[in-house]
């Protein structure tokens, strides 16, 4: 948990930076940017305080042994297919129902079968009888 914990506490710290330059060079007029820049900062530094947190209480795993080596993580990882036609047909629907958003409902409600379709088809690939 040591590498996340630090990874997001670089974050924290740059967003905290950046609003506050954006701030300057706005004269605080913007408030929009600043606040989204300020919330960005606080909801890293929430992640970053809860690994730092959940780091202390766990034993150190083998990723964040600095002259760790492959083999010292135990077990398998997961089965992940070598070949599947499906995500990309999720991606494709997913980018139709967004351009149905920009452009039209219509294409929205067009895409609904090949979501469903898609969907379905990657949630069962490996279900076959």
């Amino acid at each position: 948990m040591r590498t996340e914990t630090k990874v997001f506490g670089f974050w924290t710290l740059f967003f905290a930076v950046v609003a506050a330059i954006y701030a300057w060079f706005t004269y605080g007029h913007e408030l929009a940017g600043t606040a989204a820049l300020v919330v960005t900062a606080l909801i890293s530094g929430s992640l970053t305080c809860y690994l730092w947190w959940t780091g202390r209480k766990i034993d150190q795993r083998p990723e964040d042994d600095p002259h760790g080596e492959i083999d010292d993580v135990q077990g398998d990882y997961g089965y992940f297919a070598p070949h599947s036609i499906w995500p990309p047909l999720v991606a494709l629907s997913a980018s139709i129902a967004a351009f149905g958003v920009a452009l039209g409902w219509w294409l929205v409600l067009l895409d609904l079968p090949i979501a469903a379709f898609a969907i379905i088809g990657w949630s069962f690939e490996h279900f076959r009888s």
